[in-house]
């Protein structure tokens, strides 16, 4: 939840792109923290 708002936050002062590539890396990261729960 922390790092949600973080990137919300970081999103407000940065460009779109910026935030897009951020949001796309934190889903990788989730995805892949769900794939370990998971195995």
């Amino acid at each position: 939840m922390d790092r949600c708002l973080k990137i919300g936050k970081y999103s407000a002062t940065h460009t779109t792109f910026r935030f897009f590539l951020d949001s796309l890396g934190s889903f990788r990261a989730s995805f892949a923290l769900l794939y370990c729960s998971l195995k």
